[in-house]
């Protein structure tokens, strides 16, 4: 039988307290930034344990990033990844989303973020994340290398 939870705006249900609480870090920068980070927060979760084991070996496992511009001088990354999402016999199936709200400097835009800041400063917690939760499934953690996401990500960016 699958063991699973969902988690929705940082509420989640059916599985006891939040996964990973909103944060608030310092807006105070050393040196210009392009944009300063206001919240980081887990915003969606979606998580299954079915037990299977993948022909390969291998992780099946697919990451996403989302531009949104908000109000004036503001703008939000949803960095979105999915494991074992078409593959037969998976040991899971994961999808979570760790979203980033950003201040941006007067002369920057939201497409800025998307080339690798925004996504690269959320990808840490995304990664730590994916590995807390396999560990307290009971399964061997799933460690995901450290990447530069400077390189081309699959990027969408949506304009209100």
């Amino acid at each position: 039988m699958p063991l699973g939870c969902d988690m929705q705006s940082g509420v989640e249900r059916g599985c006891g307290a939040p996964v990973f609480p909103r944060i608030d870090l310092s807006r105070h920068s050393a040196r210009r930034a392009l944009a300063v980070i206001d919240t980081i927060c887990l915003k969606r979760l979606h998580f299954e344990v079915l037990g299977g084991q993948p022909a390969d070996g291998r992780v099946g496992c697919e990451i996403r990033a989302h531009v949104r511009s908000e109000a004036e001088g503001r703008a939000s990354v949803l960095l979105v990844a999915r494991f074992f999402e078409n593959e037969p016999n998976p040991p899971f199936r994961l999808e979570l989303a760790v979203e980033g709200k950003f201040l941006l400097e007067p002369s920057e835009t939201p497409a800025g973020l998307a080339g690798g800041p925004g996504p690269s400063v959320l990808f840490p917690y995304l990664r730590e994340e994916v590995a807390q939760l396999t560990v307290r499934a009971g399964l061997p953690p799933l460690v995901l290398p450290s990447l530069s996401l400077c390189a081309p990500v699959q990027v969408r960016e949506e304009m209100n």
